[in-house]
């Protein structure tokens, strides 16, 4: 089925390419084309000139669908989703329930391999219309001013933070490149690379779109599943699923943490050149305010806080505003996250949402291996510093449905044949 990885790619597309091209919210027939179209000749392709009928794991799409589900629920409650943004959004929640069918009816294998190879692709696209074709930012542009690159700078080389043509911001396509990052050096640790030169050149390219962006936890956290792959098979250490559930668990409570957090990492001095600003690695680059007021918030409407606010819950509430004076860099404060995952999920989907989420990401990556436990794990860890699953990251949603379905099936599969439980 070869149409599959076109087709991720072009729904990748499809969000922000028209906005490059128009410098504005984008109108319908644009995103149609981009988004539908694929998606009808791709099923037709199967369905009539193959004539290979899809075998839909009832299991599958109702992992997968849950996640769709949760998340069209808390973006028909946003008072924001109107006009050109409730198109992306329904192009967007297309994208996602095919993805559910489509996955729960192919080989973990083939999916990820799709899966892998469209974000890969949508990575280096980017560096080819930035370094190649000189083109800036997309026409949603999310700053006025970048700051400088700190990890760059290091190296001896001058430059602002650049922003892509086809990212929604900073943030979000660091978060991307680190997916391709991290599934990249998995597969090279672990031996697993179906084509070697590829996904050496798309470990370089999500590398080096890390660097300009200046994402430090992308770089970092991308090489956990390495590490971990590496312990697992060079020193014979393994790495129960267990463990990796656990370590997320605690990676997702940082934000009541952020104290200790800070004193800790402002005793390490050798840091300082990693810091964009003098008060940096004491407050994370202002998040322990961010998680200070949208914390403080939430206890006290922890009634209203049991089912959210909907998309943009920080929005809705105002509370964004609390630390609005803190990011003076951001044209759309509206539109800045609380950064961090489990807090986000709170103001969008309330504590009953979150945890539905919670545990579709708690059974994806206890079962998961391979490629799929590299992919899981680093959303669950980059959502430490960063909202990565809501309505900012569009291509993390993508991802998540994918690996949600392959966890119904895998689930399935496991069941019949108990051999076939991973170890790591």
């Amino acid at each position: 089925m070869p149409l599959m990885p076109l087709t991720l790619l072009l729904a990748l597309l499809s969000w922000r390419l028209p906005a490059l091209l128009y410098g504005q919210t984008p109108p319908f027939i644009p995103v149609l084309a981009l988004t539908f179209l694929p998606i009808v000749v791709d099923l037709f392709a199967r369905l009539v000139i193959i004539r290979r009928p899809l075998r839909v794991s009832p299991s599958g799409t109702l992992w997968g669908g849950t996640f769709v589900a949760l998340f069209a629920i808390a973006s028909a409650r946003s008072d924001l989703i109107s006009g050109g943004a409730l198109i992306i959004t329904l192009a967007q929640l297309t994208v996602m329930l095919y993805c559910a069918a489509i996955m729960a009816g192919m080989t973990r294998e083939r999916a990820l391999n799709d899966l892998y190879h469209a974000m890969g692709a949508f990575v280096l696209i980017n560096l080819v219309l930035r370094f190649g074709l000189g083109m800036s930012g997309s026409g949603v542009v999310l700053y006025e001013q970048y700051g400088a690159a700190t990890l760059l700078s290091s190296l001896g080389v001058g430059s602002t933070r650049v922003l892509f043509p086809l990212a929604g911001g900073l943030n979000n396509f660091a978060v991307t490149a680190g997916l391709v990052l991290a599934a990249s050096l998995y597969q090279l640790v672990s031996r697993t690379a179906a084509n070697q030169w590829v996904t050496v050149m798309y470990a370089l390219g999500a590398f080096t779109a890390c660097l300009f962006v200046d994402s430090r936890a992308a770089l970092a956290l991308a090489a956990v599943p390495a590490a971990l792959a590496w312990m697992a098979s060079w020193r014979r250490i393994n790495v129960k699923p267990f463990v990796a559930t656990a370590a997320c668990a605690v990676a997702l409570l940082i934000p009541w943490l952020y104290v200790a957090v800070g004193q800790l990492l402002g005793g390490l001095t050798w840091l300082q050149s990693f810091a964009r600003n003098p008060d940096d690695l004491t407050t994370l680059s202002n998040r322990a305010y961010i998680w200070s007021d949208t914390t403080a918030y939430l206890l006290e409407h922890s009634s209203e806080a049991l089912v959210g606010w909907g998309a943009y819950g920080q929005t809705l509430t105002g509370v964004v505003y609390m630390y609005a004076n803190r990011l003076s860099s951001f044209a759309n404060i509206e539109f800045t996250s609380v950064h961090n995952s489990l807090l986000q999920l709170v103001y969008d989907m309330g504590v009953l949402g979150t945890g539905g989420v919670l545990l579709v990401l708690y059974r994806t990556i206890a079962s998961s291996r391979g490629m799929e436990f590299a992919l899981a794990l680093y959303i669950v860890l980059a959502g430490i510093t960063e909202a990565t699953i809501g309505p900012f990251n569009l291509e993390v949603l993508l991802v998540m449905t994918v690996l949600t379905t392959l966890t119904g099936i895998a689930r399935t599969h496991w069941r019949e044949q108990p051999s076939a439980l991973p170890t790591a």
